[in-house]
């Protein structure tokens, strides 16, 4: 699905309609310049999660950003570079749960990217994990 933006007529930010969808807004002095539309393609429920985290490209080459969310399915990350749609990696997360340090690794495939405020919001889909990563995944949502 590509991203609908809209650049003209301007609209005040306070005018934008509600949506179920996640959507980002580029205002200045009250009015919105850029809105980009995308749709939820998430199909489970997630859970915030903030935590450092490891993806390791095809090429060997390892990119570190931030966890937004985590569900089943899938997590959001923060990175400062984007990565392109499809790219298979593997992303490796460490966190606490229950006083304990935890780790989840899997096999990822890139389902979306987008720019916000300088850095990029990237949907990775879990594609192989392991039965006990589900089940942590679990114990978090």
């Amino acid at each position: 699905m590509a991203l609908q933006p809209r650049l003209w007529p301007p609209r005040a930010a306070s005018e934008a309609p509600a949506r179920d969808s996640p959507t980002d807004i580029v205002a200045v002095n009250g009015y919105a310049l850029n809105e980009v539309t995308t749709p939820n393609l998430r199909q489970t429920a997630r859970k915030i999660l903030r935590c450092k985290a490891l993806v390791r490209m095809e090429n060997g080459k390892i990119v570190t950003g931030r966890t937004l969310d985590i569900s089943v399915g899938g997590l959001c990350l923060v990175l400062e570079n984007s990565l392109p749609e499809k790219l298979l990696c593997e992303v490796r997360l460490e966190f606490f749960l229950d006083g304990k340090c935890t780790r989840i690794q899997s096999k990822t495939r890139v389902v979306s990217c987008i720019c916000t405020n300088h850095t990029y919001r990237v949907g990775l889909q879990f594609l192989v994990i392991d039965p006990k990563q589900v089940d942590i995944i679990s114990r978090i949502l």
